[in-house]
């Protein structure tokens, strides 16, 4: 079925000897595509492919698989079949492209965990003929679909539609997690699965999907892409065992006793919060992510075992005054984490606060003009904001972006505290100044990120001076751009050792003071310790064109002629 193999220390590349030819490249093209993966991968060995292809034939089930991580299987037809090399954990079906070959010397698997990889050619149509749903999308029929008999714990699709799921004629053993892009599921998953992911594509007719017999599952994600038929809660009957559910709708036909009674996680995509809903939610919940357009009352979350509540705001037309909403905000007693998003400028964050929340996370708030005002608990802990407060250096659209912190916070202080004021006035930003906050994450919005935001620089003398922050975080999403951790030496930080993404790039630092100690300021430990005014210090991020970043802490932004850089001991 197979040619031969050809193999570099990391990667196995396998052609066909019967297939179409998507790239035009004749006879042999997949051929040549293999030939020039291998030389990709290791130039100087191409003089030696013979050998090492009687050698690699001879050796494919000996030990010397063992350094082989990634197995690619380049097949122009739909008939896949997925074949194990050293019991190999993770198969990943993935839609082959031009550029694929190049990303895959980038994209090293880790030394940890083996990949099984399966790249497919771009194509048109599946063998019925049907077309293609979305644009890059390849369908592939699953009964053309072998899954070996081997060790694998994980099976996940990347841009593919599998059709005739069900037609799949035996699951691996060991398989605990799977992701897929279907239709429709007919037929029996496997039993050993503990995640599952489906997201599927248009149905033309109403469907059930019972997974009740699916007894080890502990977490489900349904996803629907099109709304000409859309799968509701009421279509689905679940395991007892399921304790995380995300979920679009819910459906008119849900009662209280649809939900597992030990679910822990509830994410609802497209259906508001409402008393009747929240009669019905399982009473040890204890990660709530939903909408709402309503005042958040205590008859939406009645769960006293909430932990983590997540909730969006969106304007349909029928929401009330946000101020009222905002007094009327509740949050459960022992609620730790809450995360917010506004559905305008107007709002204003919640004023009352239960003393166990320790993370909040007002990122979602995506607009370029600063909401009116936060408001924060003086016991928080992390805290991460959007960049809705930022500047470019001049009028140039392409401009570095100089990002800042929030000013407009107010703190809510602790109920019984009578201590004294806890915030100086000599303090930029005061609320830099609580006592507890250790974490502070910045999220970029894609509203300012879209200026070549490769480049940007932010101030954070602020943050080593004025406050006890330990980390500092700056995102875009769901992506870590640059993580550093702050290490005071002395009572007056005149020295910090600065460790960025987990390395000493930053290193150990002297900062200089201004005006020899004319402007001091309070110290965030509130002990009347005097600590310098020192000269502003940046970090200036930028992306470079290998896919590797540039650090630099400096006493002036990007664009600054006198740029320098600052020295380490």
């Amino acid at each position: 079925m197979f040619d031969t193999p050809f193999q570099n220390d990391n990667h196995l590349a396998y052609t066909r000897q019967t297939y179409y030819d998507p790239i035009g490249t004749g006879s042999t093209g997949l051929q040549n595509v293999s030939t020039r993966l291998l030389n990709h991968h290791n130039q100087h060995d191409h003089d030696n492919v013979h050998q090492q292809q009687q050698q690699q034939h001879s050796s494919l089930n000996t030990n010397n698989n063992n350094r082989i991580k990634t197995f690619i299987l380049l097949t122009a037809t739909t008939d896949v079949c997925l074949v194990p090399i050293s019991n190999p954990k993770n198969v990943r079906l993935k839609r082959w492209t031009t550029n694929a070959l190049n990303n895959l010397n980038r994209n090293q698997p880790s030394p940890t965990i083996e990949q099984l990889r399966v790249i497919n050619p771009e194509v048109s149509s599946s063998l019925e003929g049907e077309e293609v749903e979305e644009p890059g999308m390849t369908i592939i029929n699953a009964s053309h679909l072998c899954i070996p008999q081997a060790p694998l714990h994980t099976i996940y699709t990347d841009d593919l539609v599998l059709t005739r799921l069900h037609e799949l004629v035996v699951w691996p053993p060991t398989l605990t997690s799977l992701t897929i892009h279907t239709y429709e599921v007919k037929y029996p998953l496997p039993v050993s699965l503990s995640h599952l992911d489906i997201t599927f594509f248009q149905a033309y007719a109403p469907f059930q999907l019972n997974l009740e017999y699916l007894c080890n599952l502990s977490s489900l994600s349904v996803v629907c892409m099109y709304d000409s038929y859309n799968l509701v809660g009421s279509d689905l009957t679940l395991p007892f065992s399921l304790t995380k559910l995300s979920i679009g709708e819910l459906g008119s036909q849900v009662n209280k006793h649809w939900f597992p009674p030990g679910l822990l996680y509830l994410d609802i995509k497209d259906t508001y919060l409402s008393p009747s809903l929240g009669s019905m939610l399982p009473p040890k919940l204890q990660y709530i992510r939903a909408r709402c357009d309503t005042p958040l009352l205590p008859s939406l979350i009645p769960m006293s075992t909430l932990l983590h509540v997540d909730i969006s705001f969106y304007d349909d037309g029928f929401h009330q005054d946000t101020s009222m909403m905002m007094e009327s905000f509740y949050l459960p007693p022992i609620v730790e984490s809450f995360t917010w998003t506004p559905l305008n400028l107007d709002c204003i964050s919640p004023t009352h606060f239960p003393t166990t929340l320790t993370t909040i996370d007002y990122s979602g708030m995506h607009k370029q003009t600063p909401i009116n005002s936060f408001n924060l608990p003086e016991w928080l802990v992390s805290f991460s904001y959007s960049s809705l407060q930022s500047r470019p250096l001049d009028d140039d659209p392409d401009s570095t972006i100089i990002l800042s912190l929030p000013q407009n916070i107010n703190i809510i202080p602790t109920p019984t505290d009578n201590s004294k004021s806890m915030t100086s006035q000599t303090c930029t930003y005061p609320f830099l100044q609580l006592k507890r906050l250790k974490r502070l994450e910045l999220v970029l919005n894609n509203g300012t990120f879209n200026r070549k935001y490769g480049r940007f620089s932010i101030r954070i003398d602020h943050i080593i001076n004025q406050s006890h922050c330990r980390q500092f975080i700056v995102s875009r999403g769901s992506t870590t751009l640059l993580q550093f951790e702050i290490r005071r030496l002395d009572p007056k930080n005149a020295s910090v050792m600065i460790i960025i993404d987990n390395s000493l790039l930053g290193g150990i630092i002297t900062q200089k003071i201004i005006n020899n100690n004319i402007d001091d300021i309070v110290s965030p430990d509130y002990n009347d310790e005097m600590i310098p005014l020192y000269q502003p210090l940046y970090i200036n991020y930028e992306d470079s064109t290998n896919s590797s970043k540039n650090v630099k802490l400096c006493d002036t932004p990007h664009n600054d002629n006198n740029n320098n850089n600052i020295s380490n001991e």
